[in-house]
């Protein structure tokens, strides 16, 4: 046995206290993808919109984020691919409270989780490139990227790399989330918790396309923010953070050491 590649690469957790203006969560996205080898292609550190560029991954694959400071109080974000096309629809609004509240960020080489826990809804940013570990390097037209807006994180972002138009154009299909728990629990029939990969489908061919990397699904009934021990391997286990209101009987959880 292994740690699963979606649970073995690379990965750095922060958590923001008493946040009362959003250029703070954009001055911490900067410093944190600036150390997991991003580039700074427009803005930085107490400017915005601030533009950051990942890495080139094996298959050539890359993606870009832009924040912009709209408010004091209100973050819109945009994702493009390695094309320069958009993976978000429309801009992705994130908000904090204006008394200031708590903002957890999870970000690799790959991806970038930002949740600010402002209330309810819980706000919530994703985006990357999917890890397709086992399988060989996505190749077009298959989607190898996600993205998701704020609220309502399951039904509001029911498909990913949603840009239908941009994509069909350059034949890149759209991918859609696995539901296949929807309509089940995460509880074991000891009564266990259990924990599955957050894994992104091609509907029309019931092909695997990969999953979201230091992402785990998990049990609805578990309170948002709660901090979890996941077995990963034998005898390995990760700490998690609850960070998303349920779709069905699901939740999700971000990845903290």
């Amino acid at each position: 046995m292994a740690v699963p590649q979606f649970l073995s690469v690379a990965y750095r957790y922060l958590k923001l206290t008493a946040v009362t203006d959003v250029q703070t969560i954009i001055d911490n996205v900067y410093a944190e993808l600036i150390a997991n080898l991003w580039t700074c292609t427009a803005g930085g550190s107490g400017l915005t919109p601030t533009t950051m560029l990942s890495p080139l991954r094996a298959d050539r694959l890359r993606l870009s984020i832009t924040l912009t400071r709209t408010s004091a109080t209100q973050l819109t974000l945009s994702v493009a691919d390695d094309l320069g096309l958009a993976v978000t629809k429309v801009d992705q609004v994130l908000e904090i409270a204006a008394g200031g509240n708590e903002v957890y960020l999870c970000t690799g080489a790959y991806f970038c989780y930002i949740a600010s826990h402002q209330g309810s809804p819980i706000h919530l940013f994703v985006c990357g490139v999917l890890d397709n570990a086992p399988y060989a390097s996505l190749a077009e037209p298959r989607p190898a990227y996600f993205a998701t807006g704020n609220i309502a994180f399951w039904e509001d972002l029911y498909t990913w790399a949603i840009d239908l138009d941009d994509y069909d154009a350059s034949h890149r299909e759209v991918g859609r989330f696995n539901n296949w728990t929807s309509n089940q629990s995460f509880i074991s029939l000891s009564g266990a918790y259990m924990f599955c990969p957050a894994e992104i489908m091609d509907v029309g061919e019931a092909i695997l396309l990969g999953r979201l990397p230091q992402i785990v699904l998990l049990e609805d009934s578990i309170a948002d923010f709660t901090e979890l021990i996941v077995p990963i391997d034998t005898g390995v286990t990760g700490t998690f953070v609850v960070v998303c209101s349920g779709y069905h009987h699901g939740k999700i959880a971000i990845r903290k050491a």
